[in-house]
């Protein structure tokens, strides 16, 4: 059983990972591109496009994160089966599995890997603390719930019953990080290795944006529309998650970004 979540685990891995890699990419694009946007006098719809596929990206993600279907390969069953089966990765065979990916075995390293057993165990019990996992498993649900529900009817399916709750995208991230924190702590259990977090990006993202930016820029500029917002007010707005730009103006960047994610 210990060798299936070992394969598991890599696949779990690059889902959180892509987690966190989309959501850089699109906030750099989203930042360069509300800053820019007077500069070259976009109507945001590539952003307004961009935007839309990130949330269903995102979204169904973490759906396939939180089920706990028998048939899938997920975070939710993982923690499932570990619940179940607390033994299979007791403290001697999370010992042995350090010692192998410790280059160098000193004297000080079981104690530190004991206490490290310790957080997933009460202390000195060899096998894995199930009311701890129990929780967790508790807490990766109630993050992902209502994310998975907008997936569910807004992205994976068109439901003849809408959307009527609200998601934002301050908590979108918020459900990415607190997934993510959840899931480095049991992917160092199982794999001795406490990956460094957050991973580096190759190259810039954002670009092919710049450069076309540049190059316009160089050209006659459009002038900007009537009423947008100053990048100050999206950048402050967009910090908090949900766009509100100054009383009395409605344009389309703040319509656009306005954060309430529904099913339009």
């Amino acid at each position: 059983m210990f060798a299936r979540w070992q394969e598991w685990v890599p696949k779990i891995n690059t889902s959180v990972v892509r987690l966190w890699y989309h959501r850089e990419v699109w906030q750099q694009t989203r930042d360069l591109l509300t800053r820019e946007h007077q500069r070259y006098g976009s109507d945001g719809i590539f952003l307004r496009a961009f935007s839309k596929m990130y949330v269903a990206s995102q979204a169904v993600a973490l759906r396939r994160l939180a089920d706990p279907g028998r048939d899938v390969v997920s975070f939710a069953r993982l923690l499932r089966h570990m619940h179940k089966n607390p033994s299979v990765l007791s403290r001697e065979r999370f010992l042995q599995i350090c010692e192998e990916r410790a280059p160098e075995w000193s004297e000080d390293l079981p104690r530190y890997q004991n206490e490290i057993y310790d957080r997933y165990a009460a202390s000195g019990e060899d096998e894995l603390d199930r009311s701890l996992l129990e929780r967790d498993l508790a807490q990766l649900f109630r993050d992902a719930s209502k994310v998975a529900q907008f997936a569910n009817k807004t992205v994976a399916h068109l439901d003849r019953r809408p959307f009527e709750d609200e998601v934002t995208y301050g908590e979108l991230a918020r459900v990415v990080d607190d997934v993510t924190a959840l899931w480095r702590r049991y992917n160092w259990l199982i794999t001795g290795a406490d990956e460094a977090w957050p991973p580096s990006i190759a190259g810039d993202p954002v670009a092919p944006f710049r450069d076309a930016l540049d190059a316009r820029a160089s050209s006659t500029p459009s002038p900007a529309p009537a009423g947008w917002p100053t990048a100050l007010q999206v950048g402050i707005a967009g910090a908090r998650g949900l766009l509100t730009a100054a009383n009395g103006v409605t344009n389309t960047l703040a319509r656009l970004l306005r954060c309430p994610l529904r099913g339009s």
